[in-house]
């Protein structure tokens, strides 16, 4: 398992914990602003992922034989 460990100066711990917090719809506290960021993270690689299939998908699709078809 990774271990990420993120360095914020004091004089910015308290805008940080604010801001994450709000973004995330959640009460202002330090633990909130970590759980926070764990589900920003989780959004972005289920976001990349899934962008990332859909273009498999979509490369997989064949465009159908339409030669021969007249109007």
């Amino acid at each position: 398992m990774a271990i990420v460990t993120l360095t914020i100066p004091p004089a910015h711990v308290d805008r940080v914990v604010h801001a994450l917090c709000i973004s995330a719809g959640l009460p202002e506290s330090p633990a909130n602003a970590k759980q926070a960021l764990i589900k920003h993270i989780k959004a972005t690689v289920f976001n990349v992922e899934r962008s990332e299939a859909e273009l498999v998908a979509l490369d997989a699709v064949v465009d159908p034989d339409t030669d021969g078809i007249t109007t």
